[in-house]
């Protein structure tokens, strides 16, 4: 059995409450005695209202009756804070559950073993969006999300102005930037780990972006996500056009990739914060089904730790961009102090894009090396191009006085 969507209720005519924030935590929790504080911590800046889909495991070899069950409420703080998960009822991570306005618990096991043939049309853009990763279990719980959100509103007849939807396996190094620094008109993200398209660990939403960010489980169901994934790929927009042919050819479409593409498709732009919190690791956590798996170390990726660190060290010191790690007094997000800041992390951050550059030329060189070595001439001519048409394509991401450019270093000829 495959665990079927989650009902999407129609929505009433409703008001819009200014300043109703809802906050969707989600995901397999993880290092919980380095994140829970962090996470009690966001949701109090935000002044949010707390919905939360926790995934019970994603391991494939799990099987059952219970595949795709989803536990509610009391019934799914009981199973998350039982004796037996070894979290234990006054655990700051069960307290925060307890303050949760909705609280789903789903056993998403099926979808880390789902055959390719299952997502129909959408299967023939191979790449991790949709194989041997994780990313098909967060679109399942971005529609829980949506889910739970859209069935609070019809109930209170109203409408949340923002929705900030987030992991919960990240450790926050610094506060969360107020909410009146990120434009509602755009989809804030932080910076870094983007791939070729935009980070999709967190996000800052106006309501009317919620559909685009959190739908791609209804688009998989539907068939639409194929639809928009062609319709990209011949549309005007030359860059677009060229990022979804170049990672689609190559097998690379990735989850970052597919959220630049149905944010395009939505019409909405994406803009970018200096990041402060990282994927925390942890060694013997909840089984998952992503391709880098944790060791002896707090963070899962070193570069994402290293540009959050730099931001929160900046902010903390009120501007000065210092290479070394320090204690620090406390932080605060002020327009003058971020945009002294931006540098040092537009410094780092241009580090890390450098090293997936170089990855990705010593990918390509390798194969056109072999081409040429058997006398393949077509054949290295053609990946040749496709190399080009990939370094022009890359994405990037609208510059603002809080925003960072995403900017990849290309050949200047």
């Amino acid at each position: 059995p495959h665990p079927h969507p989650p009902p999407h209720p129609i929505r009433s005519m409703a008001s819009v409450n200014a300043s109703a924030v809802a906050l969707c935590l989600h995901g397999l929790p993880r290092a919980l005695e380095a994140t829970a504080r962090g996470l009690a911590e966001l949701r109090a800046a935000l002044r949010a209202e707390l919905f939360t889909y926790v995934a019970l495991g994603a391991s494939s070899n799990r099987t059952g009756s219970t595949i795709g069950r989803t536990l509610r409420g009391a019934s799914a703080l009981h199973a998350l804070c039982g004796r037996r998960r070894g979290w234990g009822g006054g655990s700051e991570f069960c307290h925060l559950l307890q303050e949760a306005t909705t609280l789903h618990a789903v056993d998403d096991s099926a979808l880390a073993s789902t055959s390719p043939e299952h997502w129909g049309f959408a299967a023939q853009f191979q790449g991790t969006w949709l194989h041997n990763s994780s990313a098909v279990q967060q679109y399942y719980a971005h529609a829980h999300c949506l889910e739970m959100i859209e069935a609070e509103e019809l109930r209170r007849q109203m409408t949340y102005s923002r929705i900030v939807i987030s992991r919960l396996d990240l450790m926050w190094l610094a506060p969360h930037p107020p909410l009146r620094l990120l434009d509602p008109q755009h989809v804030w993200v932080p910076d870094g780990m983007h791939g070729v398209g935009l980070n999709d660990r967190h996000a800052v939403l106006a309501r009317s972006h919620a559909s685009a960010y959190l739908g791609s489980w209804a688009a998989l169901q539907s068939g639409e996500a194929a639809e928009m994934i062609i319709a990209l790929a011949q549309s005007g927009d030359r860059a677009m056009r060229g990022a979804i042919v170049s990672v689609a050819s190559h097998g690379d479409f990735t989850a970052e990739a597919w959220l630049s593409a149905r944010l395009a498709f939505a019409g909405l732009k994406a803009r970018v914060f200096p990041p402060v919190a990282f994927v925390a690791c942890e060694a013997q956590g909840l089984p998952s089904k992503s391709r880098v798996a944790c060791g002896r170390r707090l963070w899962k990726y070193q570069g994402e730790y290293r540009l959050a660190r730099r931001t929160a060290q900046c902010l903390a010191l009120g501007g000065a961009c210092e290479l070394q790690w320090s204690a620090a007094a406390g932080t605060a997000w002020a327009r003058d102090s971020v945009s002294r800041c931006l540098p040092c992390v537009q410094q780092e951050g241009s580090r890390i894009l450098r090293g997936l550059l170089a990855q990705t030329l010593s990918r390509r060189a390798e194969t056109i090396r072999h081409a040429v070595i058997h006398s393949d001439g077509a054949s290295a001519v053609e990946l040749l191009r496709r190399c080009a048409a990939e370094l022009t394509s890359w994405p990037f991401v609208e510059h603002s006085a809080l925003a960072l450019r995403v900017q990849a270093p290309l050949p200047q000829h």
